[in-house]
């Protein structure tokens, strides 16, 4: 019987697929000017229909000033 895969997992700073998330964004602090927010990696997360998505958040995206997030996917076979 083949198990499910989990739902949640997390990136180690020590798996491949950490820089390669990573390496999605230009600038991967994003730092605001005047809060000093910056991007932040929030976990990964299993669905059916697209696999294993990596979502970042930036509390206040420089460009625009508001909350943002981004859910990229994962490299095909990828498991926390």
């Amino acid at each position: 019987m083949q198990e499910n895969p989990p739902i949640m997992g997390w990136l180690s700073q020590d798996d491949p697929e950490w820089g390669r998330a990573w390496a999605q964004f230009p600038d991967p602090l994003l730092k605001h000017p005047v809060t000093g927010e910056c991007l932040q990696y929030m976990g990964s997360v299993y669905q059916d229909e697209r696999g294993w998505l990596h979502t970042f958040r930036h509390r206040r995206y420089p460009a625009t000033g508001q909350r943002q997030y981004w859910h990229l996917p994962a490299t095909p076979g990828w498991n926390p």
